[in-house]
């Protein structure tokens, strides 16, 4: 996250953090506007956790005129959630924004099953579903995307846009149900 924040000339940017868990992540993002969600962190997340909520019951408090530079999806890792959060993540950007999401390439079919509570060991949930169906979304309108798959041992690829005006005309639901559309009619194999 770092690395993109430099990579795009951030100074302190606005940085919103959807699932912290344990905080590791969140407590490294180098600036000093952060927000940090989650219904039931843990460890060290707990101190940092501003919001101990869902994501929808944040979004659906949080006032419409609040922007964020950097938005990491990290959250309940099933891509129907995620979808949801994308869409809520869209109302909070503007041009430029970097819309971040986390462990979108399982290493195995088990790392893929949802809830992700019932896997023991690393786990992604079905995250690359939502990611499968983006991409040639994406594609059409000149996109900026970028995808990180081993930056460490642990990490489960990371994909990550950059908002332009093109995605930002889209209409959110229209995009929802369409990508609710796809991810409920079609089938996958590992």
């Amino acid at each position: 996250i770092n690395f993109l924040i430099q990579e795009h000339n951030m100074e302190n940017p606005n940085y919103l953090e959807i699932g912290v868990q344990r905080g590791l992540t969140f407590v490294n993002v180098k600036t000093d506007k952060k927000t940090a969600v989650d219904p039931y962190p843990t460890d060290e997340g707990v101190a940092v956790t501003n919001f101990k909520m869902t994501s929808e019951e944040f979004f659906n408090q949080l006032d419409i005129n609040t922007i964020y530079d950097v938005i990491f999806i990290d959250g309940l890792h099933e891509c129907h959630q995620v979808s949801k959060d994308f869409v809520n993540s869209l109302r909070h950007s503007k041009e430029g924004t970097l819309i971040i999401f986390d462990d979108v390439f399982p290493h195995n079919e088990q790392e893929q099953i949802i809830p992700v509570s019932s896997v023991k060991g690393p786990s992604t949930g079905d995250v690359w579903k939502l990611i499968y169906h983006l991409i040639p979304i994406f594609k059409t309108i000149e996109l900026d995307m970028y995808f990180f798959e081993k930056l460490h041992f642990q990490i489960r690829g990371m994909f990550a846009i950059k908002v332009n005006k093109t995605l930002l005309d889209v209409k959110e639901e229209p995009l929802l149900k369409e990508l609710d559309g796809k991810l409920i009619s079609d089938t996958y194999t590992y």
